[in-house]
């Protein structure tokens, strides 16, 4: 839920705001933010109407008041991704080039790389 509404929160912000602050709760009628700065915080207050009101288009029990708290941010956990995988062509030109150089270790570091080739 809480992600949800700090969406909801970064739709109604500029782009240079979103990174700076979210929701941290939602407790009876009062939706709980979080800034990372007290010059961030300042600018959620200013626009805290609208705030409200993009929250309050969305859920049956709006809330009512706003309120700003400084802290940082916690990071949100990347997506993990699959690894890429390199084409049969790709990884042959690197084993070649490993197999060329003169350096132990770019030398492995190549072979590695050409290890993740695609099925």
């Amino acid at each position: 839920m809480l992600r949800e509404l700090t969406q909801q929160l970064h739709r109604s912000l500029p782009a240079d705001m979103r990174p700076h602050c979210e929701v941290a709760n939602l407790r009876g009628n009062t939706l709980v933010l979080i800034a990372d700065s007290p010059a961030w915080a300042s600018r959620l207050r200013y626009l805290s109407k609208g705030i409200l009101r993009q929250v309050a288009s969305n859920h049956k029990r709006p809330p009512q008041r706003l309120q700003v708290r400084i802290a940082p941010i916690q990071p949100t956990a990347p997506r993990s991704q699959p690894a890429r995988r390199l084409s049969p062509e790709s990884a042959s030109a690197l084993k070649q080039l490993a197999e060329s150089t003169d350096d132990p270790l770019l030398a492995a570091s190549l072979r590695k790389l050409a290890s993740r080739t695609r099925d």
